[in-house]
């Protein structure tokens, strides 16, 4: 539509991914107005646990060919507007006769860009902030960990990162909090996967995918 664009190579596996913020609002966005979300996304077939892996490594090959704040100094609250490309995890308890809750999960982000910040940093928090929230868990792992240079437009990076210890921490610390309970580490694995745009401001953004894998020992 006027405000998203899909783009696929399917030869070579390439998809871009573009949202056209200037499309999407009329006005800036406001604290509890909902936002564009533009992903791709799949089921993750339950292979193995987490607790039965030697590492989990996400690989991906990648270049921000856009990136346009619309907004204002006036206008523009870094607290509200912002255009997050991240790739994220639905992590969950799939054992049939757990003590917790049968597919509880919480949610585990790998964020690449946020222009509001050279590095997206480390948060967690549980999701809210729109009507369709699903109120479960959400770490976001410091980018630093895994970025060795910021996302610039215009330059493609491939960047490689095991993310099983941090996956681990990011469970403790969602118990710690009051999510999870019941459920124990060895209960856990991947069940779903999207990577994509955020659009909480009045950006057009776009990012050119050039491969991406996730694979385990």
């Amino acid at each position: 539509n006027d405000g998203k664009r899909v783009q696929v190579d399917p030869e070579h596996g390439e998809i871009a991914l573009k949202v056209k913020g200037e499309n999407e609002y009329d006005t800036p966005r406001v604290d509890g107005q909902a936002w564009p979300h533009l992903l791709i996304e799949q089921n993750v077939p339950v292979s193995a646990y987490l607790c039965d892996m030697e590492e989990l490594i996400l690989s991906i090959d990648f270049e921000l060919t856009e990136s346009v704040n619309h907004m204002s100094k006036t206008e523009y609250n870094p607290n509200l507007h912002s255009a997050q490309f991240q790739w994220i995890f639905t992590v969950q308890n799939e054992n049939p006769s757990t003590m917790g809750q049968k597919h509880d999960y919480f949610w585990f982000n790998v964020g690449y860009y946020d222009p509001r910040y050279e590095y997206p940093p480390q948060m967690g928090h549980f999701d809210g902030g729109k009507e369709d929230a699903t109120t479960k868990y959400i770490y976001a792992v410091d980018s630093r960990e895994y970025l060795t240079e910021p996302v610039t437009v215009g330059k493609r990076m491939k960047v490689e990162f095991d993310v099983l210890p941090y996956i681990r921490g990011a469970f403790e610390e969602a118990q710690a909090k009051g999510a999870l309970a019941g459920t124990t580490y060895e209960e856990l694995t991947i069940t779903t996967t999207n990577i994509g745009w955020e659009v909480t401001g009045t950006y057009t953004v776009e990012m050119m995918i050039y491969d991406l894998s996730m694979n385990y020992k």
